[in-house]
């Protein structure tokens, strides 16, 4: 006989996985302006393919339970929590060498709450909807600490930054943080030039072409470490022939 859980639990998992996906989708493209995940494929790795692998597994976990009572001790069952623990030790490394990784943080966290619910004493809180949900609203929180701890400077706070600095009619532009320099034209046909030699930032740059002083600029924010790193004047660059 099956295991039947109640409509709301069923419920609550979704609606904390929506609002988890929906705070990450704002949090990454419209707060930090891309920046904040390394690449959306990370994104949509935690937004489609987590949420059924979880479910597959702690339903394959809670049918066998229900079958083999007594395979809570088996080889199988220690196996997989030291699995969990090595996940997360491994993701804690990780996080202290590289610790502007959001989703490290997130799979360490993770790792730890799967090994913990696979202990006895946590079989209470082992139960497969509710376990799930509250999974998701770990990962928020998870995001949560992360943006307290590292303060990355948001879309926002960059261009207030440029506005006291005196610069009008800001536009932003993608700045790749592992190439140096580049010259070329905009999508508006406005050329830019900039050079990030001896600027490094783990999150990478927001980059504006603003004015001030009757001339334009070529401005970079550091995400990580809330600074203005350059600042050149277009005006003085010759378009490459």
């Amino acid at each position: 006989m099956e295991k039947a859980y109640p409509n709301w639990q069923y419920a609550f998992a979704g609606v904390m996985w929506a609002v988890m996906s929906a705070a990450l989708y704002l949090l990454h493209y419209k707060v930090y302006g891309g920046l904040l995940l390394r690449d959306d494929k990370q994104l949509l790795w935690m937004l489609i393919l987590l949420p059924p692998v979880l479910a597959v597994t702690i339903g394959m976990r809670e049918q066998n339970e229900l079958h083999t009572p007594r395979s809570r001790g088996s080889l199988a069952a220690r196996l997989y929590t030291l699995l969990c623990i090595v996940i997360a030790v491994c993701g804690i490394w990780v996080l202290v060498t590289e610790p502007y990784r959001v989703l490290v943080w997130a799979w360490a966290v993770m790792a730890l709450y799967a090994s913990l619910l696979s202990l006895p004493r946590w079989r209470g809180w082992r139960n497969g909807p509710i376990a799930l949900g509250l999974l998701f609203g770990l990962v928020l929180a998870t995001v949560g600490v992360f943006l307290l701890v590292i303060r990355p400077v948001t879309v926002g706070q960059a261009e207030a930054m440029l506005s006291q600095r005196g610069y009008t009619a800001r536009r932003r532009f993608p700045v790749d943080k592992h190439v140096i320099s580049s010259e070329g034209y905009l999508s508006t046909g406005e050329h830019i030039s900039y050079d990030l030699s001896g600027k490094t930032d783990p999150l990478g740059f927001y980059g504006f072409l603003a004015h001030r002083d009757g001339a334009r600029w070529c401005v970079a924010v550091s995400v990580a470490q809330g600074s203005v790193e350059i600042e050149q004047r277009q005006d003085e660059t010759v378009p490459a022939v």
